[in-house]
């Protein structure tokens, strides 16, 4: 996946400078401004999803500067919500566990903490969820995503699109990191949702 072209900025058209340098932007803001976007993101979620009939929702963990969404964790909760987080299997694919207020999580192999999977947890793919909140070091107008660039959730969401009850997609990313547009490669998914720390945007693909 490579840009053409970044809103208000220099055209790049390698993808690993393009994912290196908004990393870099990302990781370089102070905690207190990543707190402050993260706590404007946590309201644009509950916005869009205050409306839906609750379900199962997948977020995930913040790391590298990523924006955290979990601060409307108990709101979501309190409302019905099944929070779920993503969890590496063997190799290269993911599943997603359902995640209770409380529960012991621990290090994957990227020290990032999940659920624990020696107990008694149901995996799900990402099709059996409602809404999968999908985090993204880019994002452009049409809901294409520039992920880190292992792979995990290209993998864990092929094929969604061909379930009947295919899950609302939600690319979460710092509003600075919406470009005008990606290059997607044939496997990857765009996203329903392009969600920033200012602002909710329903892509338009024609």
């Amino acid at each position: 996946m490579s840009s053409k072209g970044v809103s208000g900025g220099r055209r790049m058209t390698d993808a690993t400078d393009l994912r290196r340098t908004l990393r870099l932007a990302r990781r370089s803001l102070t905690p207190a401004e990543l707190g402050a976007a993260s706590d404007r993101l946590a309201e644009h979620l509950w916005s869009l999803l205050e409306e839906r009939p609750p379900g199962r929702l997948a977020s995930y963990l913040a790391a590298d500067g990523e924006l955290d969404p979990n601060l409307a964790a108990a709101r979501l909760r309190a409302a019905g919500w099944i929070l779920h987080l993503p969890v590496l299997t063997g190799g290269w694919t993911m599943t997603f566990v359902e995640w209770a207020e409380g529960a012991e999580l621990v290090e994957n192999r990227y020290a990032i903490p999940e659920p624990r999977t020696d107990v008694a947890h149901v995996a799900r793919a990402a099709a059996e969820l409602d809404v999968v909140l999908v985090p993204a070091v880019a994002l452009d107008l049409a809901g294409n995503r520039m992920g880190m660039g292992a792979g995990f959730y290209d993998r864990a969401l092929e094929g969604v699109r061909a379930s009947e009850t295919a899950p609302l997609l939600v690319g979460v990313t710092h509003d600075t990191a919406v470009v005008d547009a990606l290059e997607p490669a044939p496997w990857d998914v765009p996203v329903d949702v392009v969600l920033t720390d200012r602002r909710v945007l329903r892509p338009d693909r024609a």
